[in-house]
């Protein structure tokens, strides 16, 4: 017997590096929300998946049948969707009446935190983060690493919001600043909640957890087999089940890293120029949508 087609209800299309895994993992405490059991789902990035059909192959893949239902609310994640228009015009055509949540953190805090997880996935191949942070339209033939590596890019969050305003009112997205997630997670969810038309008084959240933890990769080669497309490995990955990949990419991470007993800072001259790169983009986003950062 087939089952009925299944809707993202509301969808966590970035930023890269702002809390978005933390978020999802307080918000599916909800007894309403059923999530997918990866960090991300990234068929809305895939181009295999542009018609429905298999859009919805992909979607029933990658939740548990077994706490499926159609009353449950339906939340996604995908953070490439922010950088992403074809991404968020398939999202739309998916449903037209989605709502977004996005969570923005102080660029430059952003930017070097990136980096430095790009690093250690395997996937940035410039060892100089003042070099990487001064090159643009870094790896154009290669998607991966174009839409995880262009740190700056990525940061300028009032042109990716403007281009999102086209296809989304106002009151069917909620942008969270970092800091306030990072200080009071359990009213930011219970904010969302709101947001997302659920109940939103009496839920009690788990909020100690750690997710997606800052770590240092073993060998970061290693990780960078599974991401980028052009190795056999790949190939054969993609093949296999998404529900088994998750898990086993989960487990594979978690073997391949370790705990940092050190973390670089960023130089002053590296701050003043990332400071002056956004400067007009940041005078924006405070004018236009009232955010600011510390």
């Amino acid at each position: 017997m087939e089952t009925e087609d299944l809707i993202f209800n509301t969808f966590i299309i970035g930023v890269q590096k702002a809390g978005t895994s933390y978020l999802k993992d307080m918000l599916s405490q909800h007894p309403e929300i059923e999530t997918h059991h990866s960090q991300e789902f990234m068929s809305f990035l895939d181009p295999v998946y542009k018609d429905e059909a298999a859009l919805q192959k992909s979607i029933k893949q990658a939740f548990n049948k077994d706490q499926l239902s159609s009353k449950k609310h339906i939340l996604g994640k995908s953070i490439g969707v922010f950088v992403t228009q074809v991404a968020l015009k398939r999202l739309f055509s998916h449903n037209k009446d989605v709502k977004l949540i996005v969570v923005l953190r102080n660029p430059i805090d952003r930017v070097f935190s990136a980096y430095n997880y790009c690093l250690s996935r395997g996937l940035e191949k410039n060892k100089s983060f003042p070099d990487a942070i001064r090159e643009r339209n870094r790896y154009p033939n290669d998607v991966i690493r174009s839409r995880n590596c262009n740190y700056i890019n990525t940061s300028m969050y009032y042109l990716h919001l403007d281009i999102i305003f086209e296809f989304v009112k106002k009151e069917r997205i909620m942008i969270i600043n970092f800091e306030d997630l990072k200080k009071n997670p359990s009213r930011i969810c219970k904010d969302a909640f709101k947001f997302m038309g659920l109940p939103h008084d009496k839920i009690l959240l788990e909020t100690s957890k750690v997710v997606n933890a800052g770590v240092k990769a073993r060998f970061p080669k290693l990780n960078s087999i599974f991401n980028i497309k052009n190795t056999w490995i790949n190939k054969i990955w993609k093949k296999l089940p998404p529900d088994f990949r998750s898990r086993a990419l989960a487990n594979f991470w978690k073997l391949n890293t370790k705990k940092q007993t050190h973390r670089d800072s960023i130089s002053g001259s590296d701050k003043l120029y990332l400071e002056k790169v956004f400067r007009e983009d940041l005078e924006k986003l405070k004018s236009q949508y009232g955010i600011h950062f510390n």
